[in-house]
């Protein structure tokens, strides 16, 4: 039922596929706890490390110090002996704070071309603020510093998948159940694969996310904007005859803060103010429609994280262990 160390170590890559955790580079926090620091060997092993939240602050301070008198300024051979010892991540400890440091500066810079434009935007719909943010000169300087965050990160999970591996570590309950609230793990069940327990509902997320993707596409980028661009015609004025739309489209198309007057306006059939109150009907429909749907598929997939840690526990003690060189 379970596999080897690598398999039983692969709840590590949903947290590194979360957006939340990328932005904040939030596997910091298991970088620097008690029990990822100095692993437990074994199931009867008694929990390591103190238990309150501020004599854990005060544990991993202490720990910095040390590992950096310890690589910094003592000897080959009393740092190679602590890190044998203790089982620690060693160097990789100075080089997770670097890369933690270094991110947050990258990604801080990233936020701040990205949003830079955003207040001068004058026509505040949907598709300007869209456009401030994905095409200014400014934001495209903003999602460089986002790429080149990337490499860093990239590296950090091969340090921690390597670390989790070598010295199989359990898994990290909290930040595994927090990086569910992730758009990407969740489109795709993402923590759900490989895991034989969740099949069923893993299958049952996936399979409804991949059917409500095209109505929401098409009500968003198809129905509401001919609405916006056709609902001042009345509904039976030659529906399906082309020439009847030849007084161009509804001013509510234009996004500018003062409607274009198109000639249509101009008709005794004309109903100019109609199309922004059923554009609103329509965005009310969708989120309807989301909500019920996010109270079905979204109970069912937090509901599987209990099941999916206590697959990674139990896959842990049953996996292969490594060949020690050492």
């Amino acid at each position: 039922m379970f596999g080897d160390v690598s398999t039983s170590s692969a709840w590590v890559t949903t947290v590194y596929l979360s957006e939340i955790a990328f932005l904040f580079h939030l596997p910091i926090l298991f970088a620097l706890d008690p029990a990822f620091i100095r692993p437990i060997k074994t199931p009867s092993t008694p929990k390591y490390g103190p238990t309150t939240v501020w004599e854990r602050l005060l544990f991993k301070w202490q720990r910095i110090k040390v590992l950096y008198g310890i690589i910094f300024l003592k000897g080959h051979a009393v740092r190679d002996d602590h890190l044998y010892q203790h089982r620690t991540l060693g160097l990789y400890i100075p080089l997770e704070i670097t890369i933690f440091l270094v991110r947050g500066v990258l990604n801080t810079m990233a936020i701040y071309y990205i949003f830079f434009n955003l207040d001068e935007v004058v026509d505040k719909s949907t598709t300007a603020i869209i456009d401030s943010i994905l095409f200014s000169p400014e934001a495209r300087h903003g999602w460089r510093y986002f790429a080149i965050s990337l490499i860093p990160w990239g590296f950090s999970y091969v340090i921690h998948r390597y670390h989790i591996m070598r010295y199989r570590i359990h898994i990290y309950p909290g930040l595994y159940r927090f990086s569910h609230l992730s758009v990407l793990n969740f489109a795709l069940d993402l923590p759900g694969w490989n895991i034989p327990t969740v099949h069923v509902s893993h299958y049952m997320v996936v399979l409804s996310n991949i059917c409500i993707q095209p109505y929401i596409t098409y009500e968003v980028y198809a129905a509401i904007p001919l609405i916006l661009a056709w609902s001042c015609y009345m509904i039976s004025y030659s529906y399906f005859d082309i020439n009847g739309f030849k007084y161009g489209m509804c001013p509510a198309i234009y996004s500018s803060d003062t409607a274009r007057l198109e000639p249509v306006c101009t008709q005794p059939y004309a109903r100019c103010g109609e199309g922004i109150t059923l554009k609103n009907r329509a965005y009310d429909h969708i989120w309807h429609i989301m909500l019920y749907y996010m109270a079905i598929i979204g109970t069912i997939y937090m509901a599987t994280i209990t099941p999916k840690i206590q697959y990674y526990q139990e896959s842990i003690l049953g996996a292969t262990p490594l060949k020690k060189n050492n």
